[in-house]
């Protein structure tokens, strides 16, 4: 009995010589297609001659008439990319199973538009990895600058402008974080006076 894979089951297969060669390096492929070889026949193409037959295969004829009474089928399989590779059902070792979780590398860009060259954005690397680490939970995530555009030189005026601009965004904002920094300021000061309250008790009492 064939063991088929299922019509969209997406990942890593691993196929017998010599269909192996002809997939991408750690690529996933999607099955599309699974035909019989009377349907492929009944669409006036030559199972054997097409599948088989062609270099680099080179698989003889009585391999496929041994496949037929298997009842082998042609299975389609196309990646990403579009890279297409059909290839008989007994040439197929594993395939993925659909009740996996599929996995993608995955990168957040943050366009910050133009910045002055000497703006230091060590701090804002570091709060971005905590925030990602924080919420979800991915263990030292790598944050990089890059530039997107060429330098352009803008008048004294201009940059002037355009800092103060960017200095009252920062004083007037209502993020979730510009919200927890003023808190936690807040915070601080009232354990300094708690503190301080304490020691002044503390030095007051009477023996």
């Amino acid at each position: 009995m064939l063991i088929l894979p299922s019509i969209g089951a997406k990942g890593i297969y691993e196929l017998a010589v010599p269909f192996q060669a002809q997939l991408a390096v750690n690529t996933p492929y999607t099955c599309v297609a699974i035909r019989k070889t009377e349907d492929v026949q009944a669409e006036g193409v030559d199972p054997y001659a097409e599948y088989y037959q062609p270099a680099p295969f080179n698989i003889g004829e009585s391999k496929y008439i041994e496949d037929v009474r298997k009842g082998v089928c042609i299975i389609s399989l196309v990646s990403d990319k579009g890279q297409w590779l059909h290839v008989p059902s007994t040439y197929i070792l594993k395939f993925p199973n659909l009740n996996g979780v599929n996995y993608t590398n995955v990168i957040i860009g943050v366009s910050l538009g133009a910045i002055p060259d000497t703006l230091n954005l060590s701090a804002v690397k570091t709060e971005l990895a905590a925030v990602v680490t924080n919420m979800l939970g991915v263990a030292s995530p790598e944050v990089k600058e890059v530039a997107v555009s060429e330098t352009a030189v803008l008048s004294n005026a201009t940059h002037d402008s355009l800092e103060a601009s960017r200095q009252l965004n920062i004083i007037n904002s209502s993020t979730s974080n510009a919200k927890y920094l003023v808190e936690k300021a807040r915070a601080d000061a009232l354990a300094i006076q708690n503190a301080l309250l304490k020691q002044w008790i503390k030095d007051h009492q009477t023996p």
